[in-house]
């Protein structure tokens, strides 16, 4: 499409409507002062076109389009021999006088004429017109819009395209040229509705009564390949486009552009070629060999489209033509969409789609009068399979944490939230689980409410939490996402975070509202993936399946470190302090001494559960008193845990200029004989000034270290102390650095071993999966993810052996 030209140059546009009509109106007005035309009674006012311009009968006066020929009438103009016609609206002093329109009578008809070539756009005229109904009233000039376009930018030869018209008025008159075919052609290749007529002269074809917001079909039979343009002007308006095609020797086809296929359950992508159609159709297997056939007809609006992707669901094949979808890309891009669809099945309602590998057929039409909806005969343009397999099982289940309140209601939240890898959760922070390559992106797709229980439920899976420790003489609790679980206790909520097929990568990511659940407290939980026969994942009972993992949940706490007893007097003093609420968690600290200062600082909660708030106490002298306190932002989101994240301490200001020890010494309180222990010992100089301080390290009775460190300002010394744990013992240790001392006691005790009793229960227990010779995991070392692991790959080891063996 061209840009609009001036309206000078458009008087061209006007001057070829006029000759190109069969017969026009006499041009009545000459913008030179004044208007004098000639007798139009001496005129032929026969025309091949209904109104080639507004006709405004006793003051009935409304927009004029630029170019226009205007025509005034009524009765009232029988007294008149002109009007005047004034620029600008009639309220207006002194305007400035445009034209004098002369009046013409007859016996039955009083009429002027002018035109609107000259006239300014989006101006206000008015009319001086004597004692006539005309006298005062206004009108508002315009510049017309008019797009004229292809829906396709080529066409094959032989066939018809769309062109479609837009524009504000409701009804105009359109002159069609090109310098490719004369009139007499042109009016070949434009078909026509019974709303509308034509006309044509040896070059111009004239479009009559175009209604706005139409598509006219425009056929090039035994048109040669080449690039053609065509142009369009309104006949009575300054208005006017153009557009051209591309006509081309080759086939139309729709082809398939990659190997289709995925998980039974899955969505799968239909990924297509476009080459010279807009409109096809694509046909998923044969109803008498496979029992079962779905086909899609398909429209794109953007000829600009060559590859778009359509998608089958294969988790919901019987639902019509619901099981057919548009890739969301595509339809936003392209603006695709699937015009009919139907699906036949020969199988249960409700059943995913079976494994196989299903013939696949596109073409350019769609038949829907048979049985069976298809890809018509005589139209198909490529053939491939639509493979569908056997779906694995989820390969692991992760957690992570958030702060409390975090929005996590879509696939945008979550990804912006501060979250982190962990399963230990403070009560009430959110707790996020990902059960890593679940698949099934139809049920996902389907999710009522993204409510995770009842599509688990459908699909015929369920995940339960057991506490691990209930305590003596009562059974674990047990809350399940089955409703009708007769196994568990209560209720549980799990809310998918995101479901949109756009983010979902086959990992399911949802939250677990376990701080709402009925009876749920502090402590450690066992969470399993129940995978039955009624799943896709089980053919039968022996092949039903758990996937296990664990987490706790912790009591949240909020403690200032005890090192903030004496702060340096720097511009970047730091007060620290620890809590077990999720990383990205906010903190609020404030520092006040009476008649000195009140201050504040805010924190956020590390990786590593501490948080650093930095004030500026360099103007006040060492020996100042202060109190320091921290509390959470959201303490109200903790409900009975609000008073545990706040805490208080006294503090004094030091001389920043001096050194300032600190000592940070860690060991085990319990392991188990034979296994390696140590003592960390790290001594910082956290002050402004180099010191000599002594280190004493003493483990159940020797002393191990005694030497004396210089540590400058900002260093730090650190060592480490072996315990000798092959027998079971109460070992002591003790550190000391400078005035700084810490000590403690580290247990070697054996674990209990089960009697005949308990490890009976335990194989009443066990699957069968496991190892009897296999170490433990070690919880310290791998907290809950250990058996986890261990169990996944045995039993896809097992379905794999299964699978063979079939």
């Amino acid at each position: 499409m061209t840009s609009d030209p001036s309206y000078r140059e458009k008087g061209r546009a006007v001057f070829l409507a006029a000759i190109m009509i069969v017969s026009v109106f006499a041009m009545s007005a000459a913008f030179a002062g004044t208007a004098v035309a000639d007798d139009p009674e001496e005129e032929t006012l026969e025309q091949a076109y209904d109104d080639p311009g507004p006709v405004w009968v006793d003051g009935d006066v409304e927009t004029a389009y630029l170019g226009q020929e205007i025509e005034i009438e009524g009765d009232s103009l029988e007294g008149e021999s002109s009007v005047i016609l004034y620029e600008g609206p009639a309220s207006l002093d002194d305007p400035d006088r445009v034209a004098s329109i002369q009046i013409y009578h007859d016996e039955d008809r009083h009429w002027g004429e002018f035109e609107t070539a000259d006239l300014e756009p989006d101006e206000a005229y008015h009319f001086a017109a004597g004692s006539s109904e005309f006298d005062g009233e206004e009108f508002w000039t315009d510049e017309e819009d008019l797009d004229v376009e292809f829906d396709v930018n080529t066409v094959t030869q032989d066939e018809a395209v769309d062109l479609e018209f837009d524009s504000e008025r409701d009804l105009q008159h359109l002159n069609v040229t090109s310098d490719d075919f004369d009139g007499d052609e042109l009016d070949d290749i434009f078909s026509y509705t019974d709303g509308w007529q034509n006309d044509y002269t040896d070059d111009v074809l004239t479009l009559e009564n175009v209604p706005a917001d139409i598509d006219i079909e425009v056929e090039f039979d035994d048109v040669d390949p080449d690039e053609y343009e065509f142009e369009f002007e309104t006949t009575d308006s300054f208005a006017w486009d153009n557009a051209s095609i591309e006509v081309v020797d080759d086939d139309a086809s729709v082809d398939f552009a990659d190997d289709i296929g995925g998980e039974r359950g899955d969505v799968v992508d239909i990924p297509i070629e476009l080459e010279h159609v807009q409109t096809g159709a694509v046909q998923i297997g044969d109803y008498d060999d496979d029992n079962f056939q779905a086909a899609a007809q398909f429209d794109v609006d953007d000829y600009s489209a060559d590859e778009i992707t359509l998608q089958f669901d294969t988790y919901a094949p019987n639902e019509g033509e619901d099981s057919w979808s548009v890739h969301p890309d595509d339809e936003d891009e392209y603006d695709v969409e699937i015009l009919e669809a139907e699906t036949s099945i020969n199988f249960d309602e409700g059943e995913a789609l079976g494994v196989h590998d299903y013939e696949i057929i596109a073409g350019t039409s769609y038949d829907d009068e048979g049985e069976h909806a298809a890809v018509e005969d005589d139209s198909e343009t490529d053939t491939n399979f639509f493979s569908v397999f056997e779906p694995e099982p989820v390969s692991d289940v992760d957690f992570e944490i958030a702060p409390a309140g975090t929005d996590l209601g879509d696939y945008e939240e979550y990804d912006e939230a501060h979250t982190t890898s962990s399963s230990d959760v403070a009560f009430h922070d959110e707790l996020v689980v990902t059960l890593e390559d679940f698949g099934m992106s139809g049920a996902v797709d389907a999710m009522s409410d993204d409510d995770v229980g009842a599509m688990l439920e459908d699909a015929g899976m369920n995940l339960t939490l057991e506490e691990q420790d209930p305590g003596p003489n009562v059974d674990a609790i047990v809350w399940s996402t089955a409703s009708d679980d007769e196994d568990a206790d209560y209720e549980i909520d799990v809310t998918a975070v995101y479901t949109d097929l756009e983010d979902y990568d086959g990992d399911l990511v949802a939250t677990i509202d376990y701080a709402d659940a009925e009876a749920f407290d502090e402590g450690g939980y066992d969470l399993t993936l129940e995978v039955t026969e009624d799943s896709m994942f089980a053919d039968d009972e022996d092949e039903e399946m758990e996937i296990e993992s664990s987490f706790e949940v912790l009591e949240p706490e909020l403690d200032l470190h005890p090192d903030n007893d004496e702060v340096p007097n720097s511009d970047d003093a730091e007060v620290t302090g620890t809590t077990t609420v999720a990383p990205g968690s906010e903190i609020s600290t404030s520092a006040s001494s009476a008649g000195n200062f009140t201050d504040g600082a805010d924190a956020v909660v590390d990786a590593d559960g501490t948080f650093t708030a930095v004030y500026d106490f360099s103007e006040y002298e060492a020996g100042v008193d202060f109190e320091l306190e921290a509390e959470h932002d959201d303490r109200s989101e903790f409900e009975d845990y609000a008073d545990d994240l706040e805490d208080d301490m006294d503090a004094v200001l030091v001389d920043a200029e001096d050194p300032l020890i600190n000592l940070d010494a860690t060991a085990p309180g319990e392991v188990e004989p034979g296994e390696d222990a140590a003592l960390d010992v790290t001594v910082s100089n956290d002050g402004g000034a180099s010191d000599d301080v002594d280190v004493v390290v003493t483990i159940d009775g020797e002393e191990l270290e005694n030497e004396t460190v210089t540590l400058d300002a900002g260093d730090e010394w650190s060592e480490s102390f072996e315990f000798d744990t092959a027998e079971e013992a109460d070992i002591d240790w003790e550190v000391t650095a400078g005035e700084e001392a810490d000590s403690d006691t580290v247990t070697v005790v054996a674990q209990e071993e089960p009697d005949d009793e308990d490890a009976d229960d335990e194989d009443a227990v066990d699957d069968g999966a496991g190892d009897d010779d296999e170490e433990p995991a070690d919880d310290d070392e791998t907290p809950g993810f250990g058996v986890a692991v261990a169990v996944v790959a045995l039993l896809a080891a097992a379905m794999l052996a299964l699978r063979r063996q079939e």
